[in-house]
Protein backbone atom coordinates (compact mmCIF):
# COMPACT_ATOMS: atom_id res chain seq x y z
CA UNK A 1 0.00 0.00 0.00
CA UNK A 2 1.21 3.30 -0.79
CA UNK A 3 0.92 5.08 2.77
CA UNK A 4 0.85 8.62 1.98
CA UNK A 5 -2.30 8.34 -0.74
CA UNK A 6 -3.43 5.56 1.17
CA UNK A 7 -3.31 8.16 4.42
CA UNK A 8 -4.94 11.53 2.31
CA UNK A 9 -7.87 8.78 0.87
CA UNK A 10 -8.45 7.37 4.62
CA UNK A 11 -8.38 10.57 5.90
CA UNK A 12 -10.94 11.89 3.21
CA UNK A 13 -13.41 9.27 4.24
CA UNK A 14 -12.50 9.95 7.93
CA UNK A 15 -12.06 6.08 8.24
CA UNK A 16 -9.51 5.60 11.83
CA UNK A 17 -7.36 2.97 13.54
CA UNK A 18 -6.81 2.38 17.10
CA UNK A 19 -3.18 0.76 17.91
CA UNK A 20 -3.26 -0.17 21.48
CA UNK A 21 -1.84 1.69 24.45
CA UNK A 22 -2.73 4.97 23.22
CA UNK A 23 -0.45 7.85 23.98
CA UNK A 24 -0.79 9.93 20.83
CA UNK A 25 -4.35 10.37 20.07
CA UNK A 26 -5.45 13.02 17.56
CA UNK A 27 -9.01 13.10 15.70
CA UNK A 28 -9.79 9.24 16.04
CA UNK A 29 -6.23 8.23 15.35
CA UNK A 30 -4.05 6.43 18.26
CA UNK A 31 -0.65 5.75 18.43
CA UNK A 32 1.13 3.33 21.57
CA UNK A 33 4.34 4.65 22.46
CA UNK A 34 6.56 2.03 20.61
CA UNK A 35 4.68 3.44 17.65
CA UNK A 36 5.49 6.85 18.05
CA UNK A 37 9.14 6.23 18.91
CA UNK A 38 9.20 4.89 15.34
CA UNK A 39 7.36 7.54 13.26
CA UNK A 40 9.75 9.45 15.22
CA UNK A 41 13.06 7.69 14.30
CA UNK A 42 11.30 7.55 10.43
CA UNK A 43 10.92 11.02 10.54
CA UNK A 44 14.17 12.19 11.84
CA UNK A 45 16.12 9.60 9.65
CA UNK A 46 14.86 10.99 6.11
CA UNK A 47 14.36 14.62 7.15
CA UNK A 48 18.41 15.23 5.32
CA UNK A 49 17.99 19.44 6.27
CA UNK A 50 17.20 18.66 9.68
CA UNK A 51 14.42 21.40 9.46
CA UNK A 52 11.62 19.08 10.91
CA UNK A 53 9.85 18.50 7.88
CA UNK A 54 9.77 16.33 5.25
CA UNK A 55 10.32 18.22 1.64
CA UNK A 56 9.03 16.60 -1.40
CA UNK A 57 12.38 14.94 -2.57
CA UNK A 58 12.62 13.57 1.59
CA UNK A 59 8.94 12.23 1.24
CA UNK A 60 9.51 10.73 -2.15
CA UNK A 61 12.73 8.91 -0.86
CA UNK A 62 10.38 7.57 2.02
CA UNK A 63 7.91 6.53 -0.46
CA UNK A 64 10.00 4.96 -3.26
CA UNK A 65 11.52 2.67 0.26
CA UNK A 66 8.44 1.39 1.31
CA UNK A 67 6.37 1.26 -2.27
CA UNK A 68 9.08 1.15 -4.70
CA UNK A 69 7.09 3.60 -6.44
CA UNK A 70 7.50 7.18 -7.41
CA UNK A 71 5.63 9.62 -6.08
CA UNK A 72 4.53 12.73 -8.37
CA UNK A 73 4.90 16.42 -7.13
CA UNK A 74 0.94 17.04 -7.78
CA UNK A 75 0.36 13.77 -5.34
CA UNK A 76 2.85 15.12 -2.55
CA UNK A 77 0.19 18.82 -2.63
CA UNK A 78 -2.60 16.39 -2.14
CA UNK A 79 -1.07 14.85 1.05
CA UNK A 80 0.29 17.81 2.36
CA UNK A 81 -3.00 19.51 2.11
CA UNK A 82 -4.75 16.46 3.35
CA UNK A 83 -2.74 16.60 6.48
CA UNK A 84 -2.74 19.89 7.05
CA UNK A 85 0.84 20.99 6.12
CA UNK A 86 1.33 23.75 3.47
CA UNK A 87 3.89 21.90 0.45
CA UNK A 88 6.50 24.32 0.53
CA UNK A 89 7.00 23.77 4.12
CA UNK A 90 6.80 20.00 4.54
CA UNK A 91 5.27 17.01 6.34
CA UNK A 92 5.61 17.53 10.01
CA UNK A 93 6.09 14.84 12.48
CA UNK A 94 2.66 14.99 13.63
CA UNK A 95 1.42 14.53 10.17
CA UNK A 96 3.99 11.26 9.75
CA UNK A 97 2.22 10.03 12.78
CA UNK A 98 -0.88 9.98 11.25
CA UNK A 99 -0.11 8.50 7.80
CA UNK A 100 1.00 5.72 10.26
CA UNK A 101 -1.72 5.70 12.38
CA UNK A 102 -4.26 4.70 8.86
CA UNK A 103 -5.69 1.47 8.32
CA UNK A 104 -3.19 -0.51 5.57
CA UNK A 105 0.28 1.29 6.94
CA UNK A 106 3.22 -0.61 8.32
CA UNK A 107 6.29 1.01 9.49
CA UNK A 108 7.80 -2.57 10.29
CA UNK A 109 8.93 -2.09 6.57
CA UNK A 110 11.25 0.64 7.31
CA UNK A 111 12.33 0.44 11.27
Amino acid sequence: TNILTGTAQTMASEESANIGGAIFEHEGFSFSEEMADKVRQVHEHFDADGDGYLSFEEIRSLQLLTSGADMPPDQYVMVCRALGCHPTKGISLEALRLTYASEGTDIGKIV
